[in-house]
């Protein structure tokens, strides 16, 4: 019996062993597949005012405003996404190597986070003046959906 119990204590410590180092084991290439204009195909502000105006049914002169201020976000912000990604996978690059040089860490970190600051400026600008285009009762309807279709504070599974 003693003997039976060190067989399957040995044999789940092997497991438990197996199971971290696979889980410390870097996965290669684990960014999602861009789509034909360098952004993950199916999120971010089109899907979100697609559900908007099949959810809202605003007028014509609703509709070609909230397209109109898209519009002018999404052209002044393509630049600045591609950026932050960049910095995004740098720092995740930096974490990978042998050695680690926290200065540098430090500095790139500070010029993701400050990106990252500026956009979410943006984002809650750019929510405002896509409410303020509708009605009251449109705009309760709206934040009800933005809430429910809203990512993670972190985007899934990313670590900072």
């Amino acid at each position: 019996m003693k003997r039976q119990l060190l067989v399957v204590a040995a044999m789940l410590g092997m497991v438990a062993v197996g199971c971290f180092q696979a889980s410390a084991v870097p996965m290669p290439n684990m960014e999602p597949p861009e789509g034909p204009g360098g952004e993950r195909p199916g999120l971010g502000p089109e899907r979100d005012v697609a559900l908007l105006v099949v959810a809202l049914d605003p007028s014509d002169a609703q509709r070609e405003r909230l397209r109109e201020i898209l519009d002018a976000e999404r052209g002044g912000r393509e630049e600045e996404m591609r950026t932050l990604r960049d910095g995004e996978m740098a720092l995740r690059r930096m974490l990978d190597e042998t050695t680690f040089d926290e200065a540098a860490f430090r500095t790139l970190a500070d010029k993701v986070a400050k990106q990252q600051v500026e956009l979410m400026i943006a984002r809650a600008k750019m929510k405002s003046r896509l409410l303020a285009v509708l009605n009251p009762a449109q705009q309760a309807k709206a934040e009800q959906i933005l809430r429910l279709t809203s990512p993670p504070p972190h985007g899934p599974g990313k670590p900072f």
